[in-house]
């Protein structure tokens, strides 16, 4: 049976139940944990073989098929051959005939060619150029790729004037919520008391996507639409020893880190709480429109020792120059650190490659792999496009890399140090784990044992919930999902 129902999709990404649950048994009345109760729960795996990494694992949920199919495997790839092969649910949901609106979900920034069927899109913030659909968030999407792109590691203060004044003349065509409003100067309070929770600017950047997201939906709302958020994961990838002390062996962290930082998880997960109180509202409201909330994959606990910060490429012209590279022979990708993407041109790909191959610092040799290699590594798709990998974390050797025999200082090289600014590189890793969460007000669910099902599964439980049939190469959706969409 066809649903007439819409369905907004809210990508937290890499959250477990661990997480949910620590967070709903400390705070009963939260929104988030009220809505646990009435939401069919579902744990999923990422059946992902080459790496677990987001801009992966997004992927393998968007289209059902796992990684070693749509090979996607880093940020700033060309996607053209991809999206014919294994187009994403948005892409399939719009053929069909439905409206879609897409707001940061991981690899949009491959716009589609005509916007015709989408009410509202907001590509991912890892694409050089600034796009955004209707053209008064443009100035919303410029400010959002600002303050990403300058807190890649650590959290930038500094706001440039330019991207400001953007920003706020967006603000007056989108609005934001009261409650929102007071966050921010609750946050910039906390700031002139404790430098310390400036790294809180991340939650109130998902906070005031979430603001726009849904006063987009309320304009005209899609069959289909996604919001996508990071905060919690870069949360937990930090914090998690703070937070979940017991998952570790005595003496990792000090008692002074953990007393310093053991709130953050859950206090970038209230944001988290805010935004889905913000969408139970607008669908509990509508009655014609159920909620879904979905991690591609989760984290656990890694042992990894304390760190005051890592080296690694910080001018890619200079990198680039040392190996016979100019600047108008190549184009920078954003990536997430410490990843560098390059689009070289196709006449000096090989000779590229083969001075890559030469590059060693200390006993490290640069090398080629589809998985992230430590210290350093890349990865060559599409013909042209690199990704390139350095994290050289608590690194204590000398500052002289070699290509070839010719020795480069780290300056000449444009490796440069990265700090740490809370003495952490990370204290949780991906793991295949995730949630999925389906709140539809009409039914709720009681809250049982959480069966478990496949990623792959969900790109086609959502075409089937529209009635469009899937392409051959996904998977049936097992019966606890279909009876979870109330799939027939």
């Amino acid at each position: 049976m066809v649903s007439s129902r819409k369905m907004i999709l809210l990508e937290l990404n890499e959250v477990p139940f661990q997480v949910v649950d620590a967070f709903c048994q400390a705070q009963p009345d939260s929104d988030f944990a009220a809505l646990l109760k009435d939401s069919a729960q579902l744990v999923t795996t990422c059946e992902d073989e080459i790496e677990l990494d987001p801009w992966i694992s997004w992927p393998t949920l968007h289209r059902g098929v796992s990684d070693t199919k749509h090979r996607i495997l880093s940020l700033g790839q060309t996607l053209d051959k991809v999206d014919n092969q294994y187009p994403p649910m948005w892409r399939m949901i719009t053929s069909a005939g439905r409206t879609a609106g897409v707001f940061g979900s991981i690899h949009s920034s491959h716009v589609p060619p005509s916007m015709e069927a989408y009410k509202f899109y907001m590509p991912d913030f890892f694409d050089e150029k600034v796009f955004a659909y209707p053209t008064y968030l443009k100035g919303f999407q410029q400010f959002n790729l600002e303050m990403t792109r300058r807190s890649a590691r650590n959290v930038n203060t500094s706001i440039p004037r330019s991207a400001l004044r953007e920003f706020l003349r967006s603000a007056i065509a989108t609005g934001f919520s009261v409650d929102t409003a007071r966050e921010v100067v609750a946050q910039l309070a906390s700031e002139r008391k404790e430098r310390r929770v400036r790294l809180r600017r991340r939650s109130l950047q998902a906070l005031l996507m979430a603001d726009v997201f849904t006063r987009m939906l309320k304009r005209d709302m899609p069959d289909f639409s996604t919001l996508y958020s990071n905060h919690v994961a870069a949360a937990m990838h930090r914090y998690w020893a703070a937070a979940f002390p017991g998952d570790y062996k005595p003496n990792l962290t000090t008692p002074e880190w953990q007393r310093l930082y053991r709130t953050e998880v859950f206090e970038a997960f209230r944001i988290a709480s805010k935004i889905v109180g913000k969408l139970r509202r607008l669908v509990d409201s509508r009655k014609d429109t159920i909620l879904v909330i979905a991690s591609s994959m989760g984290q656990h606990a890694t042992e990894h020792p304390p760190s005051d910060g890592l080296y690694t490429i910080r001018d890619l012209r200079k990198f680039m120059a040392n190996f016979g590279v100019a600047d108008n022979q190549f184009q920078q990708k954003h990536a997430m650190v410490p990843c560098t993407g390059v689009l070289v041109d196709a006449s000096i790909r090989d000779d590229f490659q083969s001075k890559l191959n030469l590059l060693r610092i200390s006993e490290s040799r640069m090398v080629e792999s589809e998985k992230e290699v430590s210290p350093m590594s890349y990865a060559l798709h599409d013909g042209n496009f690199f990704s390139l990998y350095m994290n050289f974390d608590a690194y204590a050797g000398e500052h002289v890399a070699y290509i070839g025999n010719e020795p480069k200082t780290f300056e000449d090289l444009g490796i440069g140090f990265l700090p740490h600014e809370d003495g952490v590189s990370v204290t949780a890793h991906h793991h295949p784990d995730g949630i999925l969460l389906i709140y539809d007000p009409t039914r709720p669910a009681h809250a049982g044992s959480r069966q478990r099902i496949s990623t792959l599964e969900i790109a086609p439980a959502v075409l089937a919930h529209y009635g469009i049939k899937a392409p051959d190469y996904m998977v049936k959706p097992s019966a606890p999902l279909r009876q979870a969409l109330a799939l027939h």
